[in-house]
């Protein structure tokens, strides 16, 4: 039995979003150490770049789709996955930067909340956008 490529696209995509929460999971404690060894007197413009960087990353992240690719070509997919799944690592790791470079306080926690939205949202778009692009493969 032929399975119908929409369904491999989108086991594609759920694995890549696993796998990038766990990458960011596992690079978490040394990112914050990292940043958390920057000078106090430092952190002003290391969050400046940060702010950059992420707003950068997040307007392509979305402006880049599934539906621009022919994703029955394994290299156009692949490289789709791959541009994706590059500029969303660097998403959730500028996000931890961010965290990680404030001051422990009451903020921190609702920062962290909106950040965790903001990445689940991101990871819910990539599904979004592969059923958006593969609508014409529904059999």
């Amino acid at each position: 039995m032929k399975r119908n490529p929409r369904t491999l696209y989108i086991i594609e995509v759920v694995l890549l979003d696993v796998l990038l929460v766990l990458l960011t999971v596992i690079l978490t404690g040394w990112l914050r150490s990292v940043v958390q060894s920057f000078p106090l007197e430092t952190r002003g413009d290391t969050l400046a770049m940060i702010g950059l960087i992420l707003a950068g990353s997040l307007a392509a992240n979305f402006s880049i789709t599934y539906n621009g690719s022919k994703l029955e070509s394994i290299v156009q997919r692949y490289f789709a996955h791959a541009t994706k799944f590059f500029l969303q690592l660097s998403i959730a790791l500028n996000l931890e930067m961010a965290l990680s470079a404030l001051e422990p306080g009451i903020y921190v926690d609702g920062l962290f909340l909106v950040g965790l939205l903001l990445y689940a949202a991101i990871l819910l778009f990539n599904i979004w956008d592969v059923l958006r692009a593969t609508d014409d493969l529904i059999l």
